[in-house]
């Protein structure tokens, strides 16, 4: 059996309201930017709620057995299709997207006739913001003991209505828990950084929630960044929730960059524009050039803070941004930075959307196709309003990936799109023979996008490959108009 699912502003509003947790990865779009997910993501209870609402289908059940595991985030204004079997009274359950499982639900339950009554108005105080502690032992001693929480039974009941569940369907007890399990989780332990990973828990005949439910112990493994909490309903029903605590977001400081063997003056008179050059690679990169007496005008498309930071940062250096899609606006602010820092000799091309790692046949003919046109877009927009006043000898940098030539599996639709790109480069050079062009495959690097929490192959650093790209840049051989080279952190 299988329904399809997809969530939006109203149901995040009302998940917000009855669980008060006001962790920023699901609200804050600028806050969200900075993660490797690029975007908000929808609580993950408020997924198994509305899993839960139309697997019931109206009847009213109790959980007895109940285990979440939360494998991809789910994202608002998509569609999900969820998928479910039963035996006897133990029930699978999928939330997909194509091929790919986002959560999967196994739980056991038993069938009733009656519905619960609404509980009475708690007077919890909530948390006002998610808390930024240090993930560590010692940090969360001081939760272990009885668990407060509470929720207003009208925004719990709106709440419900919306995920396809009437009041009381499911006792309130347990539908508590899985609000309280989301606030613990989002705003203290881990809180600002957590990443819900999974849930288990059992329910009795004596569970319920918060009276008398408590946590027992919480433990932290540093190798992986998780965060086991384990409690108890009862003497006999417990539950645990696992949880990830995100790495903090990627900064390239100044200090770190001046620990290169830096040349005072090799862009001196050198004027440079760069797309996505307020935050990860471009920042590094900004950074390098202004220390070796460069220009640098440094395009973001929408999020202010980096931008602001930057800014002052870098405050007595000739450092200026410019917010817009280069995609469009491209010559609008090449002509602004031209005023602010002289006419513009050398354009980076860097910006490109969120890349996730996805299969094929998931992306399907218009998500693969959609995913090139919006990686060519700022790359074709800023080379082309760059070429229209660029004098003679000026370059254009791209920005490439050595998954060109070794792509990893799921990473089609990013190599197609970075060798159109290519070719572009390559072409160009042939139509513009007074201009050069450097066609730069990177590594991997760690940026915001790159941050997780746990991660085998650990990515380049951001200052390594700046130092190592503005190096190439600056040896552009004197005889050809057209480069393309490998970088690497050992250049």
């Amino acid at each position: 059996m299988t329904f399809d699912l997809s969530f939006d502003g109203a149901v995040r509003d009302a998940f917000l309201a009855a669980s008060h947790d006001r962790n920023p990865l699901h609200l804050d779009a600028d806050y969200a930017t900075r993660t490797q997910f690029g975007q908000p993501i929808v609580y993950g209870i408020c997924g198994v709620l509305a899993a839960l609402g139309g697997w019931a289908a109206g009847r009213n059940v109790t959980l007895r057995q109940l285990r979440v595991r939360f494998e991809k985030p789910l994202l608002y204004d998509t569609p999900y299709t969820v998928s479910f079997s039963e035996k006897g009274n133990d029930t699978k359950i999928k939330i997909a997207s194509g091929g790919a499982t986002h959560v999967s639900i196994g739980l056991t339950a038993e069938w009733r006739d009656t519905r619960d009554a609404a509980p009475k108005i708690s007077p919890f105080v909530p948390l006002a913001e998610a808390r930024a502690d240090a993930p560590g032992d010692a940090t969360y001693a001081d939760f272990a003991g009885a668990i407060d929480f509470g929720a207003d039974p009208a925004a719990l009941d709106h709440l419900l209505s919306l995920t396809g569940l009437a009041p009381g369907q499911i006792p309130y007890a347990q539908i508590l828990f899985l609000l309280w399990s989301s606030y613990f989780v989002g705003m203290q332990v881990p809180g600002r950084q957590a990443l819900y990973a999974e849930l288990t828990a059992s329910f009795d005949a004596d569970s319920s929630f918060p009276n008398g439910s408590r946590i027992d112990e919480i433990t932290f493994d540093e190798r992986f960044n998780r965060i086991i909490t384990t409690g108890q309903f009862s003497a006999t029903a417990r539950f645990s929730i696992g949880a990830f605590a995100r790495p903090l977001p990627v900064n390239t400081g100044l200090d770190e960059i001046r620990g290169f063997p830096l040349q005072p003056d090799l862009f001196a008179g050198r004027r440079f524009i760069i797309s996505g050059g307020t935050r990860g690679f471009g920042e590094a990169l900004a950074k390098t050039i202004l220390l070796q007496s460069g220009k640098v005008a440094a395009n973001y498309r929408a999020f202010a803070g980096d931008a602001d930071r930057l800014t002052h940062e870098l405050r007595d250096y000739p450092f200026k941004t410019y917010r817009g899609d280069v995609g469009d606006l491209a010559e609008a602010i090449i002509r602004d930075a031209a005023q602010d820092l002289g006419p513009i000799d050398m354009c980076i091309c860097n910006a490109s959307p969120p890349i996730e790692a996805k299969k094929f046949a998931d992306l399907g003919v218009d998500g693969f196709n959609n995913f090139v046109a919006r990686s060519l877009s700022p790359t074709v927009g800023l080379v082309s309003a760059f070429l229209k006043s660029a004098p003679d000898g000026a370059m254009a940098v791209l920005i490439s990936s050595v998954y060109v030539a070794d792509a990893p599996k799921d990473f089609a639709h990013y190599a197609a799109a970075k060798t159109a790109q290519e070719n572009l480069f390559e072409s160009l050079a042939r139509e513009y023979p007074k201009q050069r062009f450097l066609v730069a495959r990177l590594p991997k690097i760690l940026t915001d996008q790159t941050n997780l929490v746990f991660d085998r192959e650990r990515p380049a650093r951001a200052a390594d490959i700046a130092f190592a790209l503005a190096k190439a840049i600056a040896a552009f051989p004197a005889q050809s108009n057209f480069l393309h080279t490998t970088i690497g952190a050992d250049r």
